[in-house]
């Protein structure tokens, strides 16, 4: 029987080779298809699982060294710059209080030139102004004028010498023997009650051989005895004491006279490794004379005596800096060989010993200068400054420690948060597994295998929706160009007849645009 269609609609039973229908062998492979996904996605399941957990922990582990890499860079580099902030103060603070003391110094060492600089002209102008001939003569308050050059100098003593030339020797030696009141002058001076001993009635020149002097010193025409001395309460009794005798005086004496200024010797090597009379053996301070020549008249070659002191080297450095000043030590060279050093804490100095004692990591630190006025002396002697570590201690402060423990808690703060929020969202991570495994297992226990397998499958084929529903789509419009071909009439007489026993009295009719409709019931 044949079946038409309802009126107002354009379905239409199909026939041909595009027929639509699923044959066993599709279902099978589409079956075998769905059945082969969902193994693959039981397989991959647990290996995607654990590629993502690998992947959280490796970031994990990379965040952590990139902490542990921050902190220790932000760390270095705030104790970097902390401590060179200190060592650039300490610096500072150095170099600052070296040149103070170069400044002072240089002031003190000045006004010891000058005092016997000018000293040495008002001796020659007294005499020109009297009626005395050198070498007879004597100064008048000797001790009174001694004692003021004494407190500006902090000179250990102070003296007069007279050249006398040999042929002069007998004279001088009576007059020294009949002018010496100047020394009952000295200790009336000071109201001490004592009676001045003699002075030696001859020119004499060893400490061992006591007596007259044979002769003259070697390459000298004649003697310069010590005359006045002072202080007179503690000064040795040196009086007539031929003074070319002791060590290097007479080349000083040449060279001062050679230059008409004030001239310093070397250090005397004997006072180099004097220990002092102290308990813990310390050593005496090293000294030097400081020898002024006297001149018979203004603008005169000729020179009739010296003015002459004892001068301990430490004392050119005394009162340099303020009280609580920290220490800094002080290393005198020669070109004479000679080395000495000292100690310059605040106000107070200290002669540490005859080498240089400095430490040697201070030694980028050092400040050099050349010892003056007396820059023309028989040796030429520069002073280096260098910093104590009792001097880096005092400006070497915590703030480097500090500032970098502070960094280092900070990032120590960040890791904590950091840490804490990652077992936050690994908490919450643990209680949706657990639900999900909770479910699962509910699952599990309430459904077959069958039902179970075929929600899975489900879920498989939501993963795959979106490619079957392009290839359905690609395939109906496959079937609409095929059925186009035919001329109405092909397509009216090769209409398949329904079978009512196939169909149950229904026919089926394909719809233009795609699909399958039931056909009305036949005529």
């Amino acid at each position: 029987m044949i079946a038409k269609t309802t009126p107002g609609t354009d379905h239409e039973e199909e026939h041909g080779p595009d027929k639509v229908s699923e044959t066993p062998s599709s279902v099978a492979s589409k079956s075998s298809s769905i059945t082969a996904a969902h193994e693959r996605s039981a397989v991959k399941g647990p290996q995607l699982v654990e590629k993502e957990t690998k992947i959280i922990t490796w970031s994990k582990v990379a965040v952590a060294f990139v902490l542990l890499f921050a902190t220790a860079a932000a760390a270095t580099t705030t104790y970097r710059y902390t401590s060179q902030q200190d060592e650039i103060e300490f610096q500072t603070r150095f170099e600052d209080t070296a040149s103070q003391i170069i400044s002072v110094y240089e002031t003190n060492t000045k006004k010891f030139f000058d005092v016997y600089d000018t000293l040495s002209l008002q001796v020659t102008i007294q005499v020109l102004e009297s009626s005395e001939e050198w070498p007879y003569v004597t100064i008048p308050r000797f001790e009174a004028i001694a004692e003021k050059v004494l407190n500006q100098t902090a000179a250990t003593n102070f003296g007069l010498a007279v050249y006398v030339p040999a042929v002069n020797r007998t004279r001088w030696e009576n007059y020294s023997d009949t002018n010496q009141g100047w020394r009952q002058e000295g200790y009336d001076y000071h109201n001490s009650g004592t009676t001045a001993s003699p002075v030696v009635p001859f020119i004499w020149n060893s400490f061992q051989a006591f007596g007259p002097a044979n002769q003259t010193q070697q390459g000298r025409s004649g003697y310069l005895p010590m005359w006045q001395t002072a202080p007179i309460l503690t000064s040795t009794r040196l009086s007539n004491f031929d003074a070319f005798a002791l060590g290097d005086f007479g080349s000083v004496f040449d060279r001062a006279r050679k230059l008409r200024s004030p001239t310093l010797s070397r250090v005397r090597p004997e006072s180099l490794n004097k220990t002092a009379n102290l308990e813990d053996g310390a050593y005496a301070s090293p000294d030097s004379y400081i020898v002024a020549p006297i001149f018979e008249d203004v603008g005169s070659d000729k020179v009739v005596g010296a003015l002459t002191s004892l001068l301990q080297w430490k004392t050119y450095f005394i009162n340099l800096l303020p009280e609580g000043t920290s220490a800094v030590v002080l290393v005198i060279r020669s070109t004479c060989n000679q080395t000495q050093s000292y100690l310059i804490e605040g106000p107070d100095v200290k002669y540490l010993g005859p080498s240089d004692l400095h430490d040697a990591k201070f030694d980028a630190e050092m400040v050099e200068t050349v010892f003056t006025p007396f820059s023309e002396a028989e040796c030429l002697h520069t002073l280096e400054l260098y910093p104590s570590q009792d001097f880096q201690d005092r400006y070497t402060s915590l703030r480097p420690i500090t500032y970098t423990i502070s960094v280092i808690f900070i990032f120590i703060l960040t890791a904590s948060v950091f840490v804490g929020y990652d077992c936050l969202v690994e908490r919450r991570q643990g209680m949706v597994m657990n639900t999900a495994q909770r479910s699962t297992a509910i699952v599990s226990s309430l459904f077959p295998a069958t039902v179970r397998d075929r929600l899975m499958d489900e879920v498989i084929a939501m993963q795959t929706d979106s490619h079957d529903k392009a290839l359905e789509r690609d395939h109906s419009s496959k079937l609409v160009s095929s059925w186009s071909a035919y001329s109405p009439s092909d397509r009216r007489g090769n209409e398949p007849r329904s079978s009512s026993s196939a169909s149950g009295g229904n026919a089926v009719a394909i719809k233009e645009g795609g699909g399958f409709i039931p056909r009305s019931k036949p005529i």
